[in-house]
């Protein structure tokens, strides 16, 4: 693909490229792990290659529907990634999401870890969220597992999850029946 017979149209994008490609690459994964149809699956990879390729030409060039022919996009597929590029999200790939146990999608928030590898950290390790995950890296449990090493382990064992706020002791100890009645 040619970037030259791309143009810019608009600064419109409420995300980047990267971002954009990576939701297409975990499309394809989830579709794959569902038992899609591979050629659909082809198409979601092809389009986050592509994404990658023209960098942040591809997302103006998603915008405008005539231009989706120069990126292989079909109506579909162009439809969920304009919407993606335009609103920031896909329902799509949301739904895909919904489908998943509520943990592996919270660690596919983390950067750098899909949908497979999501899965594999809460099967092998029963790993249910960002804390537990960069809990278990810090004890050592990740290089553990086949495929896994000590700077994947260390990358996770530096994930700071923030702490709720807590309130003062002076706020703590007031109760509800000190607070004064609405009028």
């Amino acid at each position: 693909m040619n970037r030259d017979h791309l143009k810019i149209v608009s600064n419109r994008p409420a995300i980047t490229h990267e971002q954009a490609a990576e939701v297409l690459f975990n499309c394809a994964s989830l579709l794959q792990m569902a038992g899609a149809n591979e050629y659909r699956i082809a198409r979601y990879r092809q389009a986050a290659l592509n994404m990658m390729r023209l960098g942040p030409v591809a997302l103006e060039t998603v915008l405008h529907e005539e231009l989706w022919p120069q990126l292989g996009l079909g109506k579909r597929l162009g439809g969920k990634l304009r919407e993606l590029v335009r609103d920031g999200a896909m329902t799509f790939y949301v739904e895909l999401k919904a489908e998943l146990p509520p943990a592996v999608g919270q660690l596919m928030d983390v950067e750098g870890i899909g949908p497979k590898l999501a899965t594999r950290l809460h099967k092998e390790l029963d790993i249910k969220s960002v804390a537990e995950l960069a809990d278990a890296a810090r004890r050592g449990q990740i290089a553990k597992l086949k495929g896994f090493g000590l700077k994947r382990q260390a990358a996770y064992a530096r994930i700071q999850v923030p702490t709720p706020p807590t309130l003062p002791t002076a706020a703590r100890s007031i109760r509800n029946d000190d607070l004064p009645l609405a009028a």
